[in-house]
Formats: C-alpha cells, sequence, structure tokens
C-alpha cells in the first residue's frame, strides 16, 4: 500500500470517527451515496468531517451549531434536518438547537426561521416516538 492509499484511509477513518458520532446509523445512509470512488466531491466530504471538523478552536457541538445556523439562513429544508438531527446526536439540548435558530431570524427572515423551528418539531416529535418504541 503507497504512502496516499494509507493517507486516504486515515482520513476515511477520521471521517467516519465522527460521521457515525454525529449521524449514528443514518451515517451510511447520508453519505453512503457520496461514496464513489475516486470523486472530488467524495473527497471535499471526507475532507471536510476528517480535517475541518477535527481542527482545535471549537467542539463538535459548536461546529454543528454553526452549521445548523448557515443552512437555516439559506433555508435548506433537507439538511436543516440533518444538522439538527446531527447537534441532537452531538449532545446539544434543544434548547440550544431552537435558540440557535432564533439566532439566525434576523438574517434568515421570518420564512426561514419558522420553517426550521418546524423541522425541529418534526425531529423532536420523531425522536420521541423512537424513545417509546423501544423496548425497555
Amino acid at each position: 500500500m503507497s504512502t496516499q492509499d494509507v493517507m486516504k484511509e486515515e482520513t476515511r477513518r477520521k471521517a467516519s470517527e465522527v460521521m457515525d458520532q454525529v449521524w449514528g446509523a443514518q451515517a451510511a445512509e447520508v453519505f453512503g451515496p457520496l461514496a464513489v470512488g475516486d470523486d472530488s466531491f467524495d473527497k471535499d466530504v471526507m475532507a471536510w468531517w476528517s480535517i475541518i471538523f477535527q481542527r482545535p478552536g471549537l467542539d463538535l457541538k459548536t461546529r454543528l451549531l454553526i452549521c445548523l445556523a448557515a443552512v437555516t439562513v439559506q433555508d435548506r429544508l433537507g439538511f436543516m434536518r440533518g444538522f439538527i438531527t446531527a447537534a441532537l446526536n452531538a449532545g446539544c439540548s434543544e434548547t440550544e438547537v431552537r435558540e440557535t435558530i432564533v439566532q439566525v431570524h434576523l438574517l434568515g427572515g421570518f420564512p426561514t426561521s419558522r420553517n426550521a423551528l418546524i423541522v425541529l418539531s418534526e425531529v423532536l416529535e420523531e425522536r420521541a416516538g423512537e424513545r417509546e418504541r423501544r423496548p425497555v
């Protein structure tokens, strides 16, 4: 195995660790379609999760709340759902997620904040339903 292959494998391993921590069982569902060999998009995703998301200075929860703020302002509903779920999985409280959405209201406007709060409610309902269905 070449040095480049070893580095590529290490990048994937680091990315997978963070993605599994944040996305849990959904990691393969969310990112599986992106793993298409040497495609540059796949490389960008791996670099983002293995390098950028592991830089010093911010904890994982803060990084995810920043991402949530960005996709909220852009009104990216699919990404909102993903980053709300990721933030909750990483240990953010419902209040922290809700306040992140509220904080960007002036930048994104009422419709985008409203959309994000609706998505948050849906995610919380889904999570509550999943907890109820778990065997004790």
